[in-house]
């Protein structure tokens, strides 16, 4: 929230990039429920899309094998598409691209 508020004005377009290789493993470590940190996780991500509205893009990519679990990832984009205020988000799993140049030019073309 801090970084975000740095250069912020009515005409700036703000962008949230999320890069992971799964769901969170740490959750267990902390002695919480991975389900509480996920509804911790969607609320935070909520919370950012309704203060910036449409000005804010989210973009989630998972990437790992086939049987990475991405499902905080999904559930953090549909958080966002659920505020107010149009905010605007993707999820990509890069584990379902089968094609390695195809990926390598599907992040490319997120990330620019």
């Amino acid at each position: 929230m801090k970084l975000l508020a740095t250069g912020f004005h009515d005409a700036c377009a703000l962008s949230i990039f999320f890069l992971s290789d799964g769901a969170p493993s740490d959750a267990r470590q902390l002695g919480l429920i991975p389900a509480a940190v996920q509804r911790q996780m969607c609320k935070k991500i909520g919370d950012v899309a309704s203060c910036y509205g449409g000005q804010l893009n989210v973009t989630l990519v998972g990437f790992g094998n086939a049987h990475a679990d991405f499902s905080v990832l999904d559930a953090m984009a549909e958080a966002v598409k659920d505020a107010p205020g149009d905010a605007k988000a993707v999820f990509v799993d890069c584990s379902r691209i089968t094609n390695a140049s195809i990926s390598s030019s599907l992040l490319h073309s997120l990330v620019t």
